[in-house]
C-alpha cells in the first residue's frame, strides 16, 4: 500500500471510530428524549401541522431551554460514553444538568468552566484517538504478516476475511492518569471541581489528587471533606461538585428611630359623621408637650461581622447607617445620644420629614380690648371669638375656637377657625398653608395650600391647592373663587340666579409673587452685564440660577393649573367660568357636572360626571 493510501485509510478509520462514540452518543440523548416510539395513524397525521402552527394558525414561538437543560459539550459527552464503555456501564447522561450536583455555579460561570473542561477533554480525546489510530495500524499489519505466513505455507485463505473482525470499539484503551480540575468563583465565594477519570490502566483520581488541585488554586478555607471523598469516587467521575464555600459576612443593621408620636400630629383631621357633618371643635390636632419629653427613640446603627473567602482572607461586611434623625424646630438629641427630645414647651408638629416643637400662646377668652391684637413667633390658640377690628399675626398655625368677625388673620402655617366667619367685607384670612373653617361669609381668604369649607357666600377665595366644599351644606354662591389646584363643591350657586365667578389659574398673589421674582431677576442680569468680567459678575451669576430655577418652576405650576377642573353635583346660572384665562358664562343649569379645559380646541366645555 503506498504512503498516500495509507494515510487515507488511517482518515477513514478515524473518522468510523468518532461516528461510533457520536451515535451512541445521540441515541442516548436526542432521539431517546425528543422523539415517540410510536404513534397512531391518526396522530401522525396530525403530527405535520401540530408540529409546525399553533391551533390558532400562528407559527409557534421558538422554546429557548436554559443552559442547564442543554445538550452537554461534545468532547465532554465523547470522554464520557468511553469511560463508560471502559467501565462495561451504559452512558445516562445527556444534558448539562446530568454533570452538576447540588449547588452548581450561576449560569455565566458554569459555562466558562464546561469550556474549559470541555477543552481539556477534547485534547485527551485527540491523544486517544491517535492512539487508537496507531494500534489500529499495528493490529492491521500483524494481520497481513500472518496472512503472508499463511501463503507461503500453503494454508487455505480464511471463509472471511479477518481483517473485518478487527473494530476500534475492541481495541484495548490506552492510560490516561486520572486528573482534577478546580475551577473559583472570582470573588473567592466558593470553588467547584470535576474529576476527569483515568482511563485503561491510567492511576486513578484519589483525595490526595483532589487536594493537590485546591492548593494550586490557593484554596485553604471552607473546604468540605466530605465533597472531597465524593470526588476521588469512581461514582462522582465527571460531575461538577461544589468543594469549598466562604463564609458570608453578616451585615450590620441601619440605624433607626421608633418614633413616639404620630407623623400626623400638627395636622387637621377633619373627619365626617354619618350624617356628613364636621366637628370643627376638635379637630384633635393640637399637642401640647413639655420640654425633656421624648420624641423619638435613636436605635444606633450595627457594626457588620467579616467573612472568610475560601484563600482565608478577611470579607469586608456591610456596616450599618447611622439613622436620619426627624430634628426640627427645638428638638435635640439627650445627652446619651439615644433619643431626640423636646427643648421647650410648646406644641408638636411634623412637617417636612422632621418633628417640630413651636412655642404656642393660648388665650383663654376673646381677642377684644382686654388682649389687644396678636403679633407672635410661634403658634396662637383662642378658645374664645375674635373680635371686630383686631389682628392675629403668628409665625405658626393659627386655632381660633369661636367666631371670627371683621379682623386681620395672618398665619406662616393653618388657620383654623372652628365656628366660622363673618367679615363684614373687612375681614380677611392669609395663610402660609391650608384654611379650615365652618363657613366663610363677605371675607377675603388667601392659603399657600388647601382650602376646605362647609360653605362659603360672597367671598373673594383664592388658593394655590384646591378649594373643597363638600361638607356639611357645600355651596358656592356668589363672590368669586380662584384656585390652581382645582374646585369641587356640591353646589354652585342658588335658584335666584345670583352670579358665582370659578376661576382656574394663577392667584393675584402667585402673579404678584412671579413680577417680583422677574423684577428681581432682570435686576441682576443688568448688574452682571455692567459688571463683566469681574469677581463681582461672578457672585451676582451664583444669586441668578436659584431665580431662574423659581421662574421655570412658577411657570410649570401654571401648565399643570390649566389641566385641573371644576366638578360639582349642581351648578345654577349665571356662573362665569374661566380657566388659563380662557372664560365662558353658563346660563344653563347642570347636575352634575364637570368642567374642564380642552387643550386642542382651546375652550372650556361642561359635561356630566
Amino acid at each position: 500500500m503506498s504512503p498516500r493510501e495509507e494515510k487515507n485509510s488511517e482518515t477513514e478509520k478515524d473518522t468510523g471510530h468518532k461516528s461510533m462514540l457520536l451515535s451512541l452518543w445521540k441515541k442516548v440523548t436526542g432521539a431517546g428524549k425528543g422523539e415517540k416510539k410510536h404513534q397512531d395513524p391518526k396522530e401522525q397525521e396530525e403530527a405535520p401541522a401540530a408540529a409546525g402552527e399553533t391551533p390558532e394558525g400562528e407559527p409557534a414561538p421558538p422554546v429557548e431551554l436554559p443552559f442547564e437543560k442543554l445538550p452537554a459539550p461534545e468532547e465532554l459527552m465523547e470522554y464520557y460514553l468511553l469511560y463508560c464503555k471502559s467501565q462495561g456501564q451504559e452512558g445516562e447522561r445527556s444534558n448539562v444538568e446530568d454533570f452538576c450536583a447540588a449547588s452548581p455555579p450561576d449560569t455565566a460561570l458554569l459555562k466558562q468552566i464546561l469550556s474549559q473542561v470541555e477543552s481539556k477533554a477534547a485534547v485527551i480525546m485527540r491523544a486517544h484517538r491517535k492512539q487508537a489510530q496507531l494500534a489500529m495500524m499495528k493490529a492491521e499489519r500483524q494481520l497481513k504478516q500472518k496472512e503472508k505466513e499463511q501463503a507461503r505455507e500453503g494454508a487455505p485463505a480464511p471463509a472471511e476475511p479477518e481483517e473485518a473482525a478487527i473494530d476500534a470499539g475492541e481495541l484495548p484503551v490506552q492510560p490516561v492518569d486520572g486528573q482534577v480540575l478546580v475551577f473559583c468563583a472570582p470573588d473567592w465565594s466558593a470553588a467547584w471541581g470535576i474529576a476527569l477519570p483515568a482511563l485503561g490502566e491510567g492511576n486513578p483520581v484519589t483525595w490526595e489528587t483532589v487536594l493537590v488541585g485546591l492548593n494550586d488554586r490557593k484554596v485553604s478555607f471552607g473546604i468540605d471533606q466530605e465533597a472531597v471523598n465524593r470526588l476521588s469516587t469512581p461514582e462522582a467521575a465527571l460531575t461538577l461538585i461544589r468543594l469549598a464555600a466562604c463564609v458570608p459576612p453578616v451585615p450590620g443593621e441601619d440605624g433607626r428611630t421608633e418614633e413616639h408620636f404620630p407623623r400626623t400630629v400638627g395636622t387637621p383631621q377633619i373627619m365626617e359623621n354619618a350624617q356628613g357633618i364636621v366637628d370643627f371643635d376638635n379637630l384633635n390636632w393640637l399637642t401640647h408637650i413639655e420640654a425633656g419629653t421624648v420624641i423619638c427613640d435613636i436605635i444606633q446603627p450595627t457594626q457588620g461581622k467579616p467573612g472568610t473567602n475560601i484563600q482565608g482572607k478577611p470579607i469586608r461586611p456591610y456596616n450599618g447607617k447611622k439613622a436620619v434623625l426627624p430634628k426640627g424646630d427645638n428638638v435635640i438629641p439627650n445627652e446619651a445620644g439615644t433619643s431626640l427630645i423636646s427643648k421647650i414647651d410648646g406644641q408638636i408638629s411634623f412637617r417636612d420629614g422632621k418633628f417640630h416643637v413651636n412655642n404656642v400662646i393660648v388665650i383663654q377668652g376673646d381677642v377684644d380690648l382686654s388682649t389687644g391684637s396678636i403679633d407672635v413667633q410661634g403658634d396662637v390658640v383662642i378658645h374664645g371669638n375674635v373680635r371686630a377690628g383686631f389682628t392675629v399675626t403668628a409665625s405658626g398655625n393659627v386655632t381660633i375656637g369661636g367666631l371670627v368677625e371683621g379682623c386681620q388673620i395672618t398665619a406662616g402655617g393653618s388657620v383654623v377657625v372652628n365656628r366660622g366667619m363673618n367679615g363684614n367685607v373687612t375681614g380677611s384670612i392669609t395663610a402660609g398653608q391650608d384654611v379650615v373653617c365652618k363657613y366663610m361669609e363677605n371675607a377675603t381668604v388667601h392659603a399657600m395650600g388647601e382650602i376646605r369649607m362647609d360653605s362659603i357666600v360672597n367671598c373673594d377665595i383664592a388658593a394655590r391647592g384646591k378649594v373643597v366644599v363638600k361638607t356639611g351644606r357645600g355651596v358656592i354662591i356668589g363672590g368669586t373663587v380662584r384656585a390652581m389646584g382645582g374646585i369641587e363643591a356640591k353646589t354652585v350657586g342658588n335658584i335666584a340666579g345670583r352670579l358665582t365667578t370659578l376661576s382656574i389659574g394663577p392667584t393675584p398673589w402667585f402673579l404678584q409673587e412671579r413680577a417680583k421674582v422677574e423684577e428681581e431677576l432682570e435686576a441682576i442680569q443688568q448688574e452682571i452685564h455692567l459688571k463683566k468680567g469681574t469677581n463681582a459678575a461672578a457672585l451676582l451669576q451664583m444669586k441668578e440660577k436659584p431665580l431662574k430655577k423659581t421662574l421655570e418652576e412658577m411657570e410649570f405650576q401654571i401648565s399643570a393649573a390649566a389641566q385641573k377642573q371644576i366638578v360639582a353635583a349642581t351648578l345654577y346660572p349665571m356662573a362665569q367660568i374661566s380657566i388659563n384665562g380662557i372664560q365662558k358664562n353658563l346660563t344653563h343649569s347642570y347636575s352634575p357636572c364637570r368642567i374642564y379645559l380642552d387643550a386642542k380646541e382651546g375652550v372650556i366645555k361642561v359635561i356630566g360626571v
